[in-house]
C-alpha cells in the first residue's frame, strides 16, 4: 500500500494544502507543518502570503511571524519510514537541497528506489554538485525534465534497496 507523506513549512500554504488534500484524496496522507533542512531545530520565518516557492535560503531574520520545526531527512525517514524500501522520494525544498546534500544527514535516502528532485541554482553551489553526490551514492541519473534548462532530475538506485 502506498503512503503519501508531505511537508510544508508555511502555515498559510499548509492550510490550503490540507483543504485540497482532504477534499480530493483518500486515504488521507501524512501532512506536517515542518521544514526540511540540514539540522533538527526550530527556526523563525516570515510567512508572507504563503507562496509555493518560499525558501529557507532567503528568510529574513528581521521579519519573522512564525516558528517552524526544521528536521533532517534522516530524522524524518527514521520516524515515518523506519524499515524497508522507499519506492519514490520527491524532493522540492527550494534551494535547501544544497546544504543537505553537502553534509551526510541524508543517507536514509539510499533506501529509495527513485529520487525525483528539483535542484535549484544557488550562488554557492552548482546543480552538478548534487548530481555528483548522488552518483557517488550509487544513483544513476535517468533524466532531466528539460535538457536545455535542467532543474528537475530523476535518479534510480543502482543497488535496488
Amino acid at each position: 500500500m502506498a503512503h503519501l507523506f508531505i511537508l510544508e513549512m508555511n502555515p498559510h500554504t499548509y492550510s490550503r494544502l490540507l483543504y485540497n488534500l482532504y477534499s480530493n484524496i483518500f486515504p488521507i496522507p501524512t501532512v506536517l507543518n515542518q521544514a526540511v533542512g540540514p539540522a533538527n531545530e526550530t527556526i523563525e520565518l516570515n510567512s508572507g502570503n504563503g507562496n509555493t516557492g518560499q525558501s529557507l535560503l532567503w528568510a529574513s531574520p528581521e521579519q519573522t511571524d512564525f516558528s517552524v520545526r526544521m528536521r533532517t531527512i534522516n530524522d524524518l525517514v527514521s520516524e515515518y519510514f523506519p524499515e524497508g524500501r522507499i519506492d519514490v522520494a520527491k524532493i522540492d525544498i527550494e534551494g535547501s537541497e544544497h546544504s543537505i546534500f553537502a553534509g551526510n544527514d541524508w543517507d536514509a535516502l539510499k533506501r529509495c528506489r527513485y529520487i525525483i528532485m528539483e535542484i535549484h541554482e544557488v550562488p554557492e553551489s552548482d546543480r552538478t554538485d548534487i548530481v555528483s553526490v548522488l552518483k557517488d551514492a550509487q544513483f544513476d541519473l535517468l533524466m532531466t525534465a528539460d535538457p536545455e534548462n535542467p532543474g528537475v532530475f530523476c535518479f534510480a538506485n543502482r543497488t535496488e534497496p
